[in-house]
């Protein structure tokens, strides 16, 4: 089985210059005001927001990304509740200046496109996005050096398309990791062509909100991790055991047994395996007769 954190991109860089610095590397967890990389020595910091950062944010200016500015400087410290307007006055130009003296940035009172990522949510936990960081690396613009890591891992049993046929769906999946025991139900199999095997989804079982529950944070996020699991592919039942051989049929097709008294009686068989059958309809400690034979 693999264990592996699925993540999408968020954000897009809006400096030009050389990376002179990478402040959060993968599996880093970023919050609000959290610097990211700097290029030409200039900071870019991480804040909430589903408007990218388009524009250089001025002195009077209104807007839903000033708005989202306003909430960067209120969760920061520098801005109050009740100045939060979506419009650039006063208090949030005084906000700004603080804030950037706090970066050790000019205090202009602008904050220019490139200083921002407005990220959908944080905090979040990074991965390298397609156009990944590098120290030294010229930015142009409208790079996606970032990846958010979803909130919970995926669980995946991986074999030929035969191998996955033979195990039942919502089949009980158990294993341990890191001290701690894990169970979920197999998902429906599916082809992946491009790993040219099978693959079943492990899916928590009824109730759970995750297969990990409160444990996700023992998988590591950085790369997939390989485990050993067990698939039980039959479901554990309850009853008494009787080698196969003692069991007989009557013409009526019924299943029965002879105790060494002679006495016949009716059971029925639960499961079979290796000789021996599950069955119930018996009591516990009844000795029978393996052979044994009905008189016609």
């Amino acid at each position: 089985m693999q264990v592996a954190w699925e993540s999408h991109e968020v954000g897009v860089n809006q400096a030009v210059g050389v990376v002179t610095e990478i402040s959060k590397k993968d599996g880093d967890t970023v919050a609000a005001n959290d610097v990211l990389y700097l290029v030409d020595e200039v900071p870019v910091i991480a804040a909430q927001g589903v408007i990218p950062m388009f524009r250089d944010i001025i002195p009077d200016m209104r807007g839903r990304d000033v708005g989202q500015l306003q909430q960067l400087l209120q969760e920061a410290g520098f801005l109050k509740r009740e100045a939060r307007s979506g419009s650039a006055d006063e208090a949030t130009v005084t906000a700004i200046k603080q804030w950037q003296k706090a970066h050790k940035q000019p205090q202009t009172g602008t904050v220019s496109r490139a200083s921002i990522i407005f990220l959908p949510k944080l905090p979040v936990t990074l991965r390298a996005g397609t156009d990944e960081l590098k120290l030294g690396s010229s930015l142009v613009g409208g790079e996606h050096p970032l990846a958010a890591i979803s909130s919970q891992p995926t669980f995946t049993i991986s074999g030929t398309s035969a191998q996955l046929a033979r195990l039942p769906e919502q089949a009980e999946v158990t294993f341990q990791f890191g001290g701690h025991d894990f169970k979920g139900i197999l998902g429906p199999a599916r082809e992946n062509q491009e790993a040219g095997n099978s693959q079943a989804t492990v899916l928590s079982p009824g109730g759970a909100k995750n297969v990990c529950e409160d444990n996700c944070s023992a998988f590591p996020r950085t790369g997939a991790t390989k485990l050993q699991a067990k698939v039980l592919v039959l479901p554990t039942q309850d009853g008494l055991t009787v080698p196969t051989a003692a069991l007989m049929s009557t013409p009526a097709g019924k299943t029965v047994l002879e105790t060494e008294d002679g006495e016949v009686f009716e059971v029925s068989v639960v499961q079979e395996a290796n000789g021996i059958s599950l069955i119930t309809g018996a009591r516990e400690g009844q000795e029978v007769k393996v052979p044994s034979q009905i008189a016609p």
